[in-house]
């Protein structure tokens, strides 16, 4: 399985799906132009690595700023993470967020609430 890898832009995450370490990561900001032609291949690759590989597998979001599209996205694939997680299969979510960035916070706040997905809400230091 091929991995994923994108470099940030001014309007897009850092991408690192990684079929070897069963983790994916996104970092930065995103307000891209089209959510869903950013987003449908991690939500590709996560399909074909629950089907074909059936391994643990991470999700670990970074970001500063995400617009209502691409948390929708986010949603997305946090939820056939969920689905997965439901079936027998080891899934989790590692939130990570500035300490003094309430938005962020909040945003996985709200993503976790309803989730029988592990997710873990980690703090970093203000930069």
């Amino acid at each position: 399985m091929k991995n994923i890898n994108k470099e940030a832009t001014r309007e897009t995450l850092k991408v690192d799906c990684n079929a070897e370490s069963g983790t994916i990561t996104l970092e930065g900001i995103s307000y891209p132009q089209d959510s869903a032609d950013f987003f449908e291949p991690i939500s590709d690759w996560l399909s074909c690595y629950l089907n074909e590989i059936d391994s643990a597998i991470v999700l670990k979001v970074k970001v500063s700023y995400l617009n209502s599209s691409s948390t929708k996205f986010l949603f997305e694939l946090i939820d056939k993470m969920e689905a997965y997680f439901i079936k027998g299969g080891e899934a989790s979510v590692s939130w990570y967020y500035v300490e003094d960035d309430e938005d962020i916070k909040e945003a996985g706040l709200e993503f976790k609430e309803d989730l029988e997905l592990p997710f873990e809400m980690l703090s970093l230091k203000s930069v």
